[in-house]
């Protein structure tokens, strides 16, 4: 049985199209507005000595951001603030907001040595590396 298109389906076909072109808009926008959309890039580098871990944050002063380690987690965060231009905006394509970006630290990384240098819009986190022993041998007691 061959299928024959009729004015009303048609129509129903049209609407449900519109439909789901307004659901994926409303999705991108959701997407665009929520509270992780700004995502640094984030480049971990593994040195013989240490561990170095790169993010690009242009146009973000050292003091909107935070280098924390917790619970075997490197942790940065920040802010990104608009830019104050005079004038009415026309367009908008740079993203502003709250960032966050976790990393789990290797069990050789020495956080106790830990640094972090923010320059020309680009931060570098350095973490030594301990030596780790292979083998260890536990004592063993009595009473």
């Amino acid at each position: 049985m061959r299928y024959q298109a009729t004015p009303l389906a048609d129509l129903v076909e049209l609407q449900r199209r519109v439909s789901r072109l307004f659901e994926e808009a409303r999705a991108e926008r959701s997407r665009l507005q929520g509270p992780s959309r700004l995502t640094p890039p984030m480049d971990v580098i593994e040195a013989e000595d240490a561990y170095v871990i790169v993010l690009d944050l242009p146009g973000i002063d050292a003091d909107a951001v935070r280098v924390l380690v917790e619970n075997g987690m490197l942790i940065v965060r920040g802010t990104k603030a608009p830019s104050e231009e005079g004038g009415r905006l026309v367009r908008r394509e740079r993203q502003y907001g709250d960032f966050l970006r976790m990393f789990a630290l290797p069990s050789d990384a020495d956080v106790a040595g830990a640094s972090a240098h923010l320059e020309d819009g680009v931060l570098r986190i350095r973490l030594s590396r301990r030596a780790l022993r292979s083998r260890y041998e536990v004592p063993v007691t009595t009473g």
